[in-house]
């Protein structure tokens, strides 16, 4: 066991995959940035108040499901 450890690719060993947690971040990030435009659209009178509110509680839910996701790893 020490000589395996002893091996220059040994640290390799103990790395996890972080491929799905990366794609969770990716995936909050990508909510958070939607709902800055939303807000942005808004302002601008690009959408109504009704509008922003319905998309914006869909994407609040989705957010709060990624974020549940995210702490549970």
């Amino acid at each position: 066991m020490l000589k395996r450890l002893a091996q220059p690719d040994a640290r390799d060993l103990f790395r996890r995959d972080d491929t799905a947690a990366q794609q969770v971040r990716d995936e909050i990030r990508t909510i958070e940035s939607k709902l800055l435009e939303l807000t942005d659209d808004h302002d601008a009178d690009l959408i109504t108040r009704d509008q922003y509110l319905r998309s914006t509680a869909r994407h609040r839910a989705s957010w709060l499901s990624w974020r549940n996701r995210s702490r549970s790893r």
